[in-house]
């Protein structure tokens, strides 16, 4: 009777190892699976954010090109003002051009990240005149879409 008992303990203890052998597997294919998982989403991010610098990129050359044209046309108004001014108006005429001439050049030579630059050198400069110009642009524009 102690035989029969010791193999009942004995075929307990070799079901109670299956069952851990077959527990450790599963938890052990989970593990793989859950790297694989984390390595496809590491992947994945990776390639999200090459698009997003790609298309950031591409998107402010598109933009530079734009305000490089923009300024090109301001450089070209300059030059019609000065050459159809009248004479009693050549100083006027010569002021407003040179102003449009350096708006332009500033455009065309500055581009997005440079203009971003100076406003944030402003906004260092200037941190209270610039909260209040931020605001007073929101009332407006609040305003304005709100009377649609």
């Amino acid at each position: 009777m102690n035989n029969s008992s010791t193999g009942n303990r004995n075929d307990g203890i070799s079901r109670a190892d299956r069952l851990t052998q077959s527990a450790d597997g599963i938890i052990d294919g989970m593990s793989e699976k859950g790297a694989e998982l984390g390595r496809k989403a590491e992947q994945a991010a990776r390639s999200m954010a090459h698009k997003a610098a790609d298309f950031t990129g591409s998107a402010e050359s598109r933009t530079d090109d734009v305000i490089a044209s923009v300024g090109g046309g301001l450089n070209h108004l300059a030059d019609s003002v000065r050459d159809r001014a009248p004479a009693s108006m050549a100083s006027a005429a010569s002021c407003v051009a040179d102003t449009l001439q350096s708006g332009g050049n500033y455009l065309t030579h500055r581009g997005v990240s440079g203009m971003a630059d100076d406003v944030t050198g402003m906004v260092r400069k200037h941190p209270m005149q610039s909260l209040w110009i931020g605001i007073g642009i929101g009332v407006l524009l609040g305003n304005a879409l709100t009377r649609k």
